[in-house]
């Protein structure tokens, strides 16, 4: 055919026969066909503790061989080509809760001339994740992403790791949170009388503290110490009694601004929102010594100081 180029030619040949619907193993037995698989993480979105769900971007890498995709590297003297006309696993996130996904079908799969496929996408994913926030702000969570084929059992698919951790050089630094490890976990499950192999990666994040100390628990420990000082003042001093004036209010305000950092959930109360509670108790103890001190300084002044003092005059 005239004006055929080469790529052209080679694509004209592999895929003549080629059928991506059928499974890439053409001797059964080099079955079970090894997906190698392996995440990196790119960004942490957001962590949402209502509704106990993770948001990020992770580039997804699986590879593969494929026996009917290899041609001769000398003769067409093309090394790799690029395609979406092949067949591709069927490995889903089962923690994914997306409403609107992107797909890897976007992204087209690698193929060298060995038969060896490289699919990598970059993929944003919402994924279930059980938060803890019993040590907020110092609090760690571990949010787990577990993949699997949906149709192939162990007989078809053998997922593997590539290493021992997931990659964590492609990860861009949050605000919030810091990426400090991603453990990986190989488990064999039986569904009825077949066994299927998942891997599940596991990002741990450890939250930022340096905002809410300075903005949060050193107002808190500075407005305990306050409260704790009133206790020396005497009864009859006045700043006793502004002094407590100003901590309740200032602990009014304080509750209100505390609410909007801590995190809205009844499962888990964390620590610091007991400690809050512990410095209203303490700010109102002090409120009310400092108005039951003043109350009955002025009724022994008014009943036993007066009519003294009368009655020596007399």
């Amino acid at each position: 055919m005239a004006g055929i180029t080469a790529y052209e030619k080679l694509l004209n040949e592999i895929f003549e026969n080629y059928d991506p619907d059928v499974f890439p193993v053409i001797n059964p037995q080099t079955k079970p066909l090894t997906i190698y698989v392996d995440i990196a993480i790119d960004r942490i979105v957001q962590l949402d503790e209502i509704e106990q769900s993770l948001k990020l971007n992770a580039w997804v890498r699986w590879s593969w061989y494929d026996e009917r995709l290899r041609w001769n590297e000398t003769q067409h003297k093309i090394s790799d080509i690029v395609t979406k006309k092949i067949w591709t696993p069927d490995i889903v996130l089962y923690d994914d809760i997306r409403t609107d996904e992107r797909p890897m079908e976007l992204f087209m799969p690698h193929i060298f001339s060995d038969g060896f496929v490289r699919w990598h996408a970059l993929v944003t994913y919402i994924v279930v994740c059980k938060v803890n926030p019993r040590y907020f702000p110092f609090d760690e969570q571990r949010c787990p992403m577990t993949f699997g084929s949906w149709g192939y059992d162990s007989r078809d698919l053998a997922l593997t790791n590539i290493t021992e951790r997931g990659d964590l050089s492609q990860y861009t630094s949050n605000g919030e949170w810091d990426l400090t490890d991603i453990p990986i976990d190989v488990k064999h499950t039986y569904f009825g009388p077949h066994m299927y192999t998942s891997i599940t990666f596991t990002p741990e994040i450890q939250r930022k503290g340096a905002f809410y100390m300075v903005n949060l628990i050193c107002p808190c420990m500075f407005m305990a110490i306050l409260a704790t000082f009133s206790f020396y003042l005497p009864p009859e001093s006045k700043e006793k009694a502004s002094l407590a004036a100003t901590m309740f209010l200032s602990q009014m305000v304080f509750d209100i601004i505390i609410v909007q950092y801590l995190p809205s959930q009844s499962e888990v109360i964390p620590i610091i929102g007991r400690r809050k509670e512990v410095l209203s108790a303490v700010t109102d103890i002090c409120r009310d010594k400092t108005v039951c001190s003043k109350e009955c300084l002025f009724l022994v002044h008014e009943t036993v100081l007066e009519p003294l003092a009368i009655y020596s005059v007399s």
